[in-house]
């Protein structure tokens, strides 16, 4: 409490302030600092914005198969097949058994990272409905209604753009 409030002072007198919590993702950290102690009215005054991240193997652009997912692997995602249609899907390529892995990702399937952001920006709307004490499914919505992606949303277009895999996300 003492370090988060800490923390909140210096915002609320112009400092930028650069801090982690571990949540499961932006909207939740609000609910997290109200946890820990900080009243709604002084998160709502002194937060600029919250990001989320999770990093995600890079599947490789080597060794990579292109493949057409079934309705129900899609539909685990919330995406119709109907939708996607016209997007190539990829997979990893594992070796396993292969006398010659993939000189790139030494038969794995993945070479690399990818990061997955979600930035919820604090507006009007948001400030003045965490200083009334939000929960996190408000603010939430509020957030998606001015334009954050999730980490979902985020990841899904990474599949789309053949940078990670379903399985991955």
């Amino acid at each position: 409490l003492e370090t988060a409030k800490t923390a909140i002072e210096a915002a609320l007198t112009g400092h930028l302030v650069l801090t982690t919590l571990h949540c499961n993702d932006a909207p939740s950290a609000i609910a997290r600092l109200d946890e820990m102690g900080v009243e709604p009215f002084m998160v709502s005054a002194s937060l600029i914005g919250i990001v989320s991240q999770r990093l995600l193997r890079r599947v490789c652009s080597q060794c990579r198969i292109a493949y057409r997912p079934d309705p129900e692997e899609l539909g685990r995602f919330g995406l119709m097949a109907s939708n996607e249609a016209d997007l190539s899907f990829f997979r990893a390529n594992h070796h396993e058994g292969q006398a010659e892995p993939c000189p790139k990702c030494q038969g794995s399937g993945y070479k690399g990272r990818v990061g997955v952001y979600e930035v919820l920006r604090m507006n009007e709307a948001l400030a003045t409905t965490v200083a009334k004490g939000a929960t996190t499914d408000m603010v939430r919505q509020l957030a998606l209604e001015g334009g954050m992606k999730t980490l979902l949303g985020y990841s899904l277009d990474l599949v789309r753009e053949g940078h990670t895999t379903l399985e991955e996300v």
